[in-house]
């Protein structure tokens, strides 16, 4: 306490020698000017020289005051210290290391926080890094089993690194933590630091120490601006690059590039026609057929309207590398499928239509061609009727009808002749013979191939046929 006491009296002293030096300055030399005693007399007294003399004192007045400032602040700067007080105390040694230690420890502690700092935004980042990592894999993965195998292995390398950095960032910390209880230690005396510390201000000019700490803040603030600059522009090169990587694996996804044989030769030198093929209605016929049920069509219809709609939907999608040629390509295929079908059914249609209308056409001429027959079967059996009628009643066996064919001519018996075949009968006319035939029967008609002819005769129709009672059948 005496030692403050001695500092404070100091001081004190130096200041009232300061103060009367001053006051000593400005009332030195300087007149009291009256203005209004000076202007109560007259008004003749207001002339150009009473006023150039009024401006005259006034400026003369502001360079007193301002030569009187410089003298103070000169003076001020120059106040002298007797620091021998303080060398029983050793205070100029305290004082620089009491200066120099809270240096260490502020830039210490400034280091910490810059620690501290660092690392938030290095994890922060590795957390960044990790989110954009399992989004790729979302986007790569081909099947649920590899994604969670992906997902677990990044999972495993982002602890890994989120570990290692807080690892390497809690042993700088600690480092200058303990260099923090280290210079606590070695601080000494605190009472004396204080009193050092309290001295500061007489010891030192105010305008320089502030400039000072001035300059020192200003190169402080401008570096970790530097050093924040860089690192947003290392955490936006690393976001972009994030992003292009995400992008270029959806893409990689949803848009890819078909590389394959087959893909290549049909979408390679692909290009769209110019018109979609025409859909030509279903037949009719095939209702009419019932191989169709107008619903059927309807619903072929719809589905027909369906495809075109979704195609134009997604032909509206901004596709890239792959994607919009194969599309078109599909489009193009089932288009041309669908229209070579139903043309394939339109022309099936009008064949089995027109086949139709032939095999109703032949029916109507078989049934025309069956009456036909049945009337001139009629007609046949009322003329077998008739010569068989008329054989018995001449008591004549039978008759020949027709001889183009001498190997095999129809003949005709009466009711009564029942042969067997191969029975050899005598062909008559009138009461002469005229040759001999072999009697047949087919299909229950009776038939006759010529065996002998008389001579100078023929075998013509309507000659009579006599079966002898005698006669064996040949064999």
């Amino acid at each position: 306490m005496g030692d403050d006491n001695e500092i404070r009296q100091l001081i004190h002293v130096e200041a009232e020698d300061l103060l009367k030096k001053a006051k000593a300055v400005t009332t030195q030399g300087v007149v009291a000017y009256d203005f209004a005693s000076e202007f109560s007399g007259s008004r003749k007294n207001r002339s150009l020289l009473v006023i150039f003399g009024s401006l005259a004192t006034i400026l003369a007045l502001g360079f007193a005051a301002f030569e009187v400032t410089g003298f103070i602040k000169k003076q001020n700067d120059s106040i002298p210290v007797n620091v021998r007080v303080f060398e029983d105390l050793d205070l100029k040694n305290i004082l620089s290391g009491a200066k120099d230690m809270q240096k260490k420890v502020q830039q210490a502690q400034g280091e910490i926080n810059q620690f501290m700092s660092d690392r938030k935004n290095d994890l922060d980042a590795i957390d960044r890094d990790h989110q954009s990592a399992l989004l790729a894999i979302s986007a790569k993965a081909s099947s649920p089993e590899e994604e969670t195998a992906l997902i677990e292995t990044e999972r495993k390398e982002w602890e890994k690194k989120r570990r290692a950095t807080e690892a390497s960032y809690a042993e700088k910390i600690s480092v200058r933590t303990d260099e923090l209880k280290k210079l606590g230690v070695a601080s000494g005396d605190q009472s004396k630091v204080s009193k050092a510390m309290a001295s500061q201000d007489a010891l030192d000019s105010s305008g320089q120490v502030l400039e000072l700490e001035k300059q020192k803040l200003t190169d402080e603030f401008a570096a970790r601006t530097l050093e924040l600059e860089t690192r947003s522009e290392a955490a936006v090169a690393a976001v972009i690059k994030q992003r292009d990587e995400l992008a270029a694996a959806l893409t990689a996804r949803f848009n890819p590039v078909f590389s394959d044989a087959r893909s290549k030769a049909l979408i390679g030198s692909w290009k769209a026609p110019a018109a979609n093929p025409d859909f030509v209605k279903i037949a009719d016929y095939l209702v009419k057929s019932s191989i169709l049920s107008p619903e059927d069509i309807k619903k072929y219809d719809s589905s027909l309207d369906n495809l075109q709609y979704l195609t134009g939907k997604l032909e509206t999608v901004p596709w890239v590398n792959s994607p919009p040629t194969m599309l078109s390509r599909l489009k193009n295929e089932a288009y041309t499928s669908i229209a070579g079908y139903r043309g394939f059914l339109d022309k099936a249609s009008k064949g089995l239509d027109l086949r139709d209308k032939t095999i109703a056409e032949r029916d109507r001429t078989i049934a025309d061609l069956n009456l036909r027959l049945l009337a001139m079967q009629a007609e046949r059996d009322a003329y077998s009727w008739s010569i068989a009628r008329h054989a018995s009643l001449q008591r004549d066996d039978g008759y020949v009808v027709d001889t183009r064919n001498p190997k095999i001519m129809t003949v005709l018996l009466g009711y009564a002749a029942s042969v067997p075949d191969g029975t050899i009968a005598l062909v008559v006319r009138g009461e002469k013979a005229v040759g001999s035939v072999r009697i047949t029967g087919r299909d229950g008609k009776s038939f006759a191939s010529t065996v002998s002819v008389t001579p100078g005769e023929s075998i013509q129709p309507l000659d009579s046929i006599i079966i002898p009672v005698d006669s064996q059948s040949a064999k």
